[in-house]
């Protein structure tokens, strides 16, 4: 029988209150100290949210994260921020990641970036794929390998702060998925099955695949052992999913749209889960957002949350 969960997936929308404060402090008209007490009052308000909604394995919403990939630039020696790029076809941007020599990580830079609720409440964390930061990055040589170890190192720290689950997003490859080459697909397969195998087993792993179609990806990803694939379910056919075995993986099932403002019919969201299960039968279903919610306003993507939860409870009986 089917484990039914729900999270929520990558970067969660600040509320106007903290993106007024971050104005304000960039502009030197509020402090520092202040700042910190509004982005600590948004992360308990979402931990709020998310319990209240029957969410699992709770999320910090990455508030104070400028961009995917600022925490592990900052982090980094070897590494800085480049020039302002678009990210996709979205309407957000990214300061592209430079190489300037052997990145080499310093964990404690990590520390405020990573905030779990409590210490009794399981918690998951984000971390941009190897495969995603490397081709979002410029300079450098074999940045590939390069960023494999950086985020098995920091894997391997957030295990030590006791995280329940990792999650790794890469757009990119979604995004670009029609068009990759079946060796191109080998090379990055290896890679995540290099950074999976170091640390699995000691927590739950998987890769979302976000603006983009999953089908053509998963043959050449399907080896490497995560515990779950994400899949963008408005970029991707069900049907091109029902020739691999889920009942050997999770699924997290991007059935909420976190780049449009409408609010999703409930029904029309639980005949689809409805269809997952029939159809698929996989081991776990995660019922999250499609992609991250910070595309929608804070009070949009709340509702949206509060419908996960909904549904979840409809399927799991809680």
């Amino acid at each position: 029988m089917t484990s039914i969960q729900a999270v929520i997936s990558g970067i969660y929308p600040r509320s106007e209150a903290l993106a007024q404060a971050t104005r304000d402090h960039d502009r030197k008209r509020t402090t520092s100290t202040q700042l910190a007490q509004q982005l600590a009052a948004d992360r308990q308000q979402l931990f709020h949210l998310q319990q209240e909604s029957a969410l699992d394995l709770l999320s910090d919403g990455l508030l104070n994260w400028q961009d995917s990939f600022r925490p592990l630039v900052e982090a980094c020696h070897g590494m800085t921020t480049g020039p302002l790029v678009r990210q996709f076809n979205t309407n957000t941007f990214y300061r592209r990641p430079c190489f300037e020599g052997t990145p080499v990580l310093d964990v404690a830079e990590l520390e405020g970036y990573f905030i779990h609720p409590s210490p009794v409440s399981p918690w998951r964390a984000t971390l941009p794929s190897p495969c995603a930061l490397a081709e979002m990055s410029e300079g450098g040589r074999d940045r590939l390998s390069q960023m494999t170890d950086l985020l098995m190192a920091t894997a391997q720290w957030l295990l030590d702060q006791g995280v329940s689950g990792i999650q790794f997003q890469d757009p990119w490859l979604a995004y670009h998925s029609r068009e990759l080459k079946e060796q191109q697909l080998r090379r990055y397969a290896e890679a995540l099955d290099h950074l999976v195998r170091a640390v699995k087993g000691k927590t739950t792993l998987g890769l979302h695949l976000p603006l983009g179609d999953a089908a053509p990806l998963l043959g050449a990803l399907w080896r490497v052992p995560f515990d779950f694939i994400g899949v963008d379910f408005y970029q991707t056919d069900l049907e091109t999913l029902s020739s691999f075995d889920w009942g050997r993986r999770g699924l997290l099932a991007g059935c909420v749209n976190g780049r449009n403002s409408l609010r999703e019919n409930e029904q029309d969201v639980c005949g689809f889960v409805e269809r997952l299960l029939e159809e698929l039968q996989p081991r776990t279903l995660l019922l999250s957002n499609n992609v991250d919610l910070e595309f929608v306003p804070e009070p949009i993507a709340r509702r949206k949350v509060e419908l996960l939860g909904r549904v979840k409870r409809r399927f799991a009986g809680t």
